[in-house]
């Protein structure tokens, strides 16, 4: 498969960025949420690949099965951590016990659990979101 057919497959059934304002994050085919977006029996799992260090945060779109985003502040202390977390309570309007992370507190990937959010309100939200 070439290049530029991989990435227009994994743009379609992926997270975009559209005119750079905004993320679509479902299946333009299908309508499922994409694949950085697992169901759990207490909401929704969001897989994230975090860049730290970065002049802006934000949604950056998909890497993979995950949805790339940037936080300002260094992986240092637990900083970049905190400052994703802090991302996702504002962005989904959750409380601080409703969202943790499940797993690479130490790594790039993470999985966040977004408790009580389904995939597709998530896909929604995600849908809205607007840098800035």
């Amino acid at each position: 498969m070439a290049t530029d057919d991989l990435v227009a497959e994994r743009s379609a059934s992926s997270c975009e960025r559209s005119a750079g304002t905004s993320v679509t994050a479902t299946s333009q085919t299908s309508g499922e949420p994409p694949a950085f977006l697992k169901p759990h029996p207490q909401g929704c799992v969001l897989v994230i690949w975090l860049q730290p260090r970065a002049r802006r945060e934000g949604i950056l779109g998909p890497h993979g099965d995950a949805l790339r985003m940037a936080v300002k502040p260094p992986p240092e202390n637990g900083k970049a951590n905190a400052a994703l977390l802090h991302f996702l309570r504002e962005l989904f309007d959750l409380p601080s016990d409703r969202i943790r992370l499940m797993h690479g507190s130490t790594q790039r990937r993470k999985e966040a659990l977004l408790e009580g959010l389904s995939a597709e309100k998530v896909a929604e939200l995600l849908r809205r979101w607007k840098p800035g």
